[in-house]
């Protein structure tokens, strides 16, 4: 599941409105967690599943 907010802030970077600085600063208000976000068709070619632990 995507964050929002997250994926907004990049958005709004890869428009151009934000710069690389502003992008980070944006970013570093979040609270961090992992996660991947793949924003080309070739990224996600790039995908395979190795395994999964349950925790």
């Amino acid at each position: 599941v995507a964050n929002d907010s997250l994926y907004a802030t990049l958005l709004l970077f890869e428009q151009g409105v934000l710069t690389v600085e502003a992008t980070i600063e944006q970013l570093k208000t979040h609270t961090l967690f992992d996660q991947l976000s793949f924003h080309t068709e070739e990224a996600i070619q790039t995908i395979r599943y190795i395994k999964s632990t349950e925790v």
